[in-house]
């Protein structure tokens, strides 16, 4: 009998989350805000589901960030069960006044931080040169096709598959589980 043994790829999430809080903290924000993907009500409402959830583990991470900067990181976190035309209103909102605005913003996906520029845009609040802003996944939108380039957290898929490709070729007695650790890739 042969058995195969699977070969897992895990991304590190947590540390994700906290690379971009660690960043916006470090950038001069006291009011980051994080605004992770939508989440379904059966993923969202399950504590089972969320648990293992990479938005979970992204939140996480920015708590951890901002709890060592002294902040308590509930009111800077967006409830990922909102959808995205909740979201589009929820920006609108938090842009029109100085004491809701942020001072830093990171969303779960590069097309979040497009969204919240193209919104400030629309509703002719220019969102200052200096606001730091981070993506995850290094997309094109993060490297300027956006309004402008922000700063991404990068989970380097070459590398994926490079490591997948390694252990394919090695015995299978010898294959590994692959962790990949994501990186910040800042833009200014």
């Amino acid at each position: 009998m042969i058995f195969l043994i699977p070969v897992l790829v895990w991304f590190n999430y947590e540390h994700a989350g906290y690379l971009a809080g660690k960043y916006l903290i470090e950038s001069g924000a006291c009011h980051p805000l994080l605004m992770p993907n939508p989440l379904l009500p059966d993923v969202r409402f399950c504590p089972e589901a969320y648990e293992r959830h990479k938005e979970k583990f992204i939140i996480d991470g920015f708590s951890r960030a901002l709890a060592e900067a002294g902040l308590d990181p509930r009111p800077y976190i967006i409830d990922p069960y909102f959808d995205n035309e909740s979201k589009k209103e929820f920006i609108r909102q938090l842009i029109a006044s100085p004491m809701t605005m942020p001072d830093g913003f990171f969303a779960t996906a590069d097309s979040g931080v497009a969204q919240f520029l193209k919104v400030a845009e629309e509703e002719g609040r220019k969102i200052p040169a200096n606001f730091p802003l981070v993506g995850f996944y290094n997309t094109p939108w993060s490297s300027g096709e956006a309004l402008r380039a922000f700063s991404s957290i990068d989970l380097d898929l070459n590398l994926m598959v490079d490591k997948i490709i390694e252990q394919i070729n090695l015995p299978f007695k010898k294959r590994q589980d692959i962790y990949i650790e994501p990186k910040l890739i800042i833009r200014r």
